[in-house]
């Protein structure tokens, strides 16, 4: 389109002037897309495009494409050219429409900044006329780039601002103007097309090749737009390389080797437009993948911005990735970025090494992992690539970021077979994924790589700090090693350099002590942990040690606490952009754990969110070793539709962890919790088995018995339970806090049953003492409508628990609704029919259903209503809301 005007300053066109630019596009497809998206835009009243793209890119050819066949549009085709004054416009639109002067137009004046301005009078002329025309206008402006004056700018803004509604406007740049886009996209008229939408695919390129006579496979279409970031002239340049060629692997690898007709093309149309300095920063920045502002400074010692700057002013081939919380990152197509690095080695064999290790080691200073591996591997040199998985792997696993290094990581293992790095991180991706099998089978190895690994090192050696700690992992999950020696051969070595790893050490040496049950000896490491995280920009290392201070908190009983230290990592979590993933699931378990043991209100969709958000994060039930799905499990149950079949979900899940032995179960207090679900559920029968399973994995533990006494007081009565409950009354002060607690309100609730007052009271003087310090309500909670009974009974006798008695029957008030007590329509049916007074028989009779179907209901009702008669019943209903 441009080289039909290059003579003239500025020009005008119809769509009808120019009948070969109907003519059929060799790109139809890309063709066809542009034109849907610049139709689509300029139906919107007052619609303003921004075409804004590097030349080369196809800019004013699709903008031709498009105006020829938009019969049904009265188009203004324009061209700035130097000096790029706007004042030209202005007059075209007034000889464009022959309007007559008007003394005073009823917009703000376009032009006019002073009487000075020489365009004044014919912005205004012009406002008017376009406001005036009928039928729909558009404004196509090109090179638009040229109105470098702040009063054109000025001028074409207030234009904008207040074109009328049937006008449209098309800015065609080379870069984006300094105009407040924004606002237009407020109002809903801003459409952007950029390098990403003016750039060919994959699929446009096939088709083209394929009209050519050149067929491509889908493969091969992708090599080729990789090589030509999908610019339709380097496109051409390859289509012409490729025509005619049988073997089009081969000739597309002649492409990647810049053969001749490339470098001519770049030379004589690209590079012979740069000065010496342009051309060198082109062919420094070229040598990574991508580049940014930073990188480019430390690697050209140059203005960076302004040398990008010149090189888009030049036409050069630059594609861009943007981000609005971060600075755009720029690389080259691949053609250019071949031929440039090619040019490099000529004039010197070794410079593109010596850029690249130099850009490898300014990522890794400033915690650019991933660009750091990417560009040792593209480098290729073993050492560097083992040197900078030692130093960036670790970070990375920890940061979370285990989707972005495992691809990676298989490249490295193909440059460094049987290194012990490679080995080690394998095993630590492993274990995030809760794959016990191969993260043992990848430290096995590495000890046959290098033997000395085991032994120890005398130096600072992450591999070898790496191994120990992950041995001691293993260790706390199957029977891999020794676990106290394996702790003690951890704490004898020299710190390593790397910070993070020194984090994860003492992070895994405490967690390692609490699960020996000595929770007390992990508060030193985790203190320790929490000082070292703190001084560096390590930010989901922090998260890691806070969610072991919130597990510890967990086993200790303390869910303030818990709770605390489980937001404290989300917070960060969510400063550092990170909302989801394996430990940020697992903080927000911990929360909702310690929510639930708070007796605070929980949302069921914020439940629901999270069980599928765990679910795809650690997809075997193997993961539930770590407890966070257990938690979830437990803390949904009263919020599940369906309780009988989220309490048999529950004991499955966790008789399998136990019979599995693949490391600590989710602890003891899992068991009291499940039985609990399944006195509730009706599955009270099968609390047994459960409690066996138990006995077997915990020993002889207050938890077990604590279990037994439950399901025996729904299945046998309170007498049984209380025979199974008293031996261990006296444990319960060393049980965990939880337990113990449970221990008191199962003692209170047979008490009840038992019509034994004094020792009702006793259990849950007992049980709030317990809970009172550390707010934990659910056991209470868990006692139902016979415990919410006791207490209110018995308020202004509990002394110094009387704030905490008060707090739990608010909790009871507010769960204790419709949503909490699950009863079927025929059950609902039945229950309305109990404070009548009428005999089982006599329901039967006006329901027409048998004497059996109704004392099943009432049986239901009452399980569901933890009440044991009809009177009980009725009173439990209407303070459910029921009746």
């Amino acid at each position: 389109m441009r080289s039909q005007r290059e003579a003239a300053d500025t020009t005008v066109r119809t769509p009808r002037a120019t009948a070969s630019a109907s003519a059929p596009a060799p790109d139809a497809d890309r063709a066809a897309r542009l034109a849907a998206i610049l139709d689509e835009a300029v139906d919107r009243p007052g619609a303003v495009v921004l075409v804004s793209a590097p030349s080369g890119t196809g800019k004013s050819e699709m903008l031709a494409r498009w105006t020829a066949r938009r019969h049904d549009l009265q188009i203004l085709d324009l061209t700035i050219t130097p000096p790029g004054h706007i004042g030209r416009l202005w007059r075209v639109c007034v000889e464009r429409f022959d309007a007559a002067p008007v003394a005073a137009p009823s917009t703000p004046e376009a032009g006019r900044l002073d009487g000075s301005v020489e365009f004044a009078d014919d912005a205004r002329r012009a406002e008017h006329a376009l406001a005036q025309a009928t039928g729909r206008i558009v404004i196509v402006v090109d090179d638009a780039d040229l109105l470098a004056h702040g009063i054109d700018l000025f001028s074409l803004q207030t234009f904008l601002t207040n074109q009328a509604s049937h006008v449209a406007v098309i800015i065609s740049a080379r870069h984006d103007l300094p105009l407040p886009w924004h606002t237009y996209a407020a109002d809903h008229r801003f459409t952007r097309i950029g390098e990403a939408q003016l750039s060919m695919t994959p699929r446009e390129i096939r088709r083209l090749l394929a009209d050519q006579q050149t067929e491509l496979s889908d493969g091969q279409a992708e090599r080729l737009c990789a090589l030509t970031g999908g610019w339709p002239s380097l496109v051409g340049i390859a289509a012409d390389h490729l025509a005619g060629r049988p073997a089009v692997d081969e000739a597309l690898g002649q492409l990647e080797r810049s053969p001749q007709p490339i470098a001519d093309h770049l030379v004589g149309e690209v590079l012979a437009r740069l000065n010496p300095e342009l051309l060198e920063f082109a062919a420094v920045t070229a040598v990574p993948p991508t580049f940014d502002a930073a990188l480019a400074e430390h690697l050209c010692d140059c203005d960076a911005d302004e040398a990008i700057r010149d090189l888009l002013r030049c036409g050069f081939p630059i594609l861009t990735d943007a981000a609005p919380d971060r600075s755009p990152v720029y690389r080259y197509p691949g053609l250019v970025r071949t031929h440039l690095r090619a040019e490099m080695r000529r004039r010197d064999r070794g410079a593109p090494a010596s850029v690249s290790r130099r850009a490898i080691e300014w990522s890794v200073a400033r915690g650019r992992d991933l660009d750091a591996l990417r560009g040792a591997l593209l480098l290729g040199e073993p050492e560097v690539v083992e040197e900078t998985l030692v130093r960036v792997g670790p970070r990375l696993i920890l940061d979370d970021r285990v989707d972005a290094i495992a691809p990676l990581l298989e490249e490295a293992s193909a440059s460094i077979p049987n290194r012990p790095i490679v080995l080690l991180l394998r095993a630590m991706i492993a274990l995030e994924s809760d794959d016990i099998t191969a993260a043992i089978a990848s430290v096995e190895h590495a000890e046959v790589v290098r033997p000395s690994l085991r032994a120890g090192s005398p130096s600072s050696d992450i591999a070898t700090m790496l191994y120990h700690v992950l041995v001691v992992q293993l260790s706390t999950r199957v029977p891999f090693r020794g676990l106290a020696d394996a702790i003690g051969a951890l704490c004898t070595l020299p710190a390593p350099a790397s910070v993070e790893v020194r984090v994860l050490a003492l992070s895994v040496t405490a967690a390692a002590r609490a699960g020996l049950g000595d929770p007390d000896e992990a508060d030193t490491p985790l203190a320790h942990a929490m000082a070292i995280a703190a001084s560096g920009d390590l930010a989901m290392v922090r998260v890691r040690v806070r969610e072991q201070l919130s597990s510890l908190a967990s086993l200790r009983g303390e869910p303030l606490l818990q709770k605390h230290w489980a937001r404290d990592a989300l917070d960060t979590a969510h400063a550092a952009g990170r909302f989801d993933g394996g430990v940020v699931g697992r903080c927000r378990a911990l929360e909702l754990d310690a929510r639930y043991q708070l007796g605070e209100h929980l949302d069921a969709g914020e439940v629901d969110d999270l069980r599928r958000d765990l679910d795809t994060t650690v997809p075997s039930w193997s993961a539930v070793v770590r407890r966070a799905p257990m938690m979830v499990l437990t803390a949904a149950f009263e919020y599940a539709a369906d309780r009988h079949a989220a309490a048999d979900l529950a004991r499955h899940t966790l008789i399998r962890v136990m019979r599995s032995r693949q490391g600590p179960c989710p602890s003891p207090v899992m068991l009291v919790r499940v039985a609990g679900m399944c006195a509730d559920s009706g599955l009270a029968e099968s609390i047994p088995e459960l409690a066996a399973v138990g006995e077997r994995m915990f020993g002889h533990v207050p938890e077990v018995a604590v279990a037994r006494a439950v399901g025996t007081l729904v299945c046998r009565g309170p007498e049984q339970a209380r025979r199974l409950l008293a031996p261990v009354i006296a444990e319960l002060a060393e049980a965990h806090p939880e337990t113990a607690m449970t221990g008191w309100v199962t003692h209170a609730r047979i008490a009840a049953g038992l019509d034994d007052r004094r020792e009702c009271h006793r259990g849950l003087g007992e049980a709030m003492k317990i809970g009172a310090p550390r707010g934990l309500l659910a056991p209470l909670l868990a006692g139902g409508q016979a415990i919410a009974e006791a207490v209110a009974r018995d308020v202004g006798t509990f002394g110094h628990e009387e704030g905490f008695a008060a707090a739990y029957l608010a909790a009871v008030r507010e769960r204790w609704s419709p949503r909490q007590v699950h009863l079927t329509t025929s059950e609902m049916r039945v229950l309305t029919f109990l404070p009548s007074g009428q005999t089982a028989e006599e329901i039967a009779e006006v329901l027409s259903v048998s004497v059996n179907t109704v004392k099943t209901h009432m049986r239901n009702i009452y399980r569901k209503l933890d009440v044991g008669t009809r009177r009980d019943a009725v009173s439990a209903a209407r303070t459910a809301g029921l009746l």
